[in-house]
């Protein structure tokens, strides 16, 4: 079964921790973003990208941390 397409309201909480991964986000930010119950959206977050937000939130952190400990003495 090829995986589903994320719906243009997941993409938009995920646009959303791309633009603010430095802000604090919770899952309920993230799930009224997309127009979404917290639960439903964890569920469909994860379906969508194979990560929970909080994980994906998480990633996005570090990835910024790793890049500014490489661009900086």
């Amino acid at each position: 079964m090829p995986p589903v397409p994320p719906a243009r309201h997941l993409l938009r909480a995920k646009d959303l921790v791309d633009s603010r991964y430095a802000d604090p986000l919770t899952v309920a930010d993230l799930a009224r973003a997309a127009r979404l119950s917290p639960a439903h959206f964890s569920r469909e977050f994860r379906r969508a990208f194979g990560v929970s937000p909080h994980a994906y939130l998480l990633t996005r952190r570090l990835e910024r941390a790793a890049a500014l400990l490489r661009a900086t003495d």
